[in-house]
């Protein structure tokens, strides 16, 4: 009796340490500075503006007993959000930040192991479902903006529209609007 005890708690003690570690999320990030015109100290010859490029992201967020089931209207990632956890289902989260936006986006966390602590990264993942889709329209601006040679964007506008389908759906739709700006340099 005693033998299958101390196997148990073996067995329990190894749940604990190897069972315990937090979940590697995979997540594509870009950035790309925003310039407005008072900021840009440039004479007209130094740079050309393209053309205001625009992107969309389109979610759509339901009810269920687990949390929060968000999906992207491409299927291109669905996520469970409970309380602060978020739970990438399947696809890839893709995020992208304009200038100081990028606030936090990972961190180092400490987990005790058998022979020695473990570091290990944890990427953030903001819980809120319009975060989402805003840093996804984003994404999808930045590389349309590198797509065609852009340096940066000048004065983004970004707009999100919400619209509840019914008792336990909503959808999240944000466009990000700006003109791409290509420097003019020495060659």
């Amino acid at each position: 009796m005693k033998k299958i005890l101390k196997i148990i708690v073996l067995f329990a003690l190894a749940y604990l340490f190897i069972g315990c570690q937090p979940q590697t999320l995979i997540v594509g990030r870009s950035t790309m500075n925003p310039v407005f015109f008072d900021q840009l100290d440039l004479k007209r010859e130094h740079y050309e503006i393209l053309k205001t490029v625009t992107a969309q992201a389109k979610v759509t967020i339901t009810e269920t007993m687990g949390g929060l089931r968000i999906v992207e209207e491409n299927n291109e990632f669905e996520a469970l959000i409970n309380g602060s956890k978020v739970d990438v289902k399947s696809g890839v989260l893709k995020f992208g930040y304009l200038a100081n936006d990028i606030g936090r986006t990972s961190k180092v966390t400490t987990s005790p192991g058998i022979i020695k602590a473990k570091q290990s990264v944890q990427t953030y993942v903001p819980n809120d479902p319009e975060t989402i889709a805003r840093r996804l329209a984003k994404y999808r601006l930045i590389n349309e903006a590198k797509a065609m040679g852009g340096d940066g964007v000048i004065e983004p506008v970004i707009a999100s529209d919400i619209a509840v389908v019914n008792k336990k759906t909503t959808v999240i739709k944000t466009t990000v609007a700006a003109k791409v700006i290509v420097l003019k340099t020495d060659r």
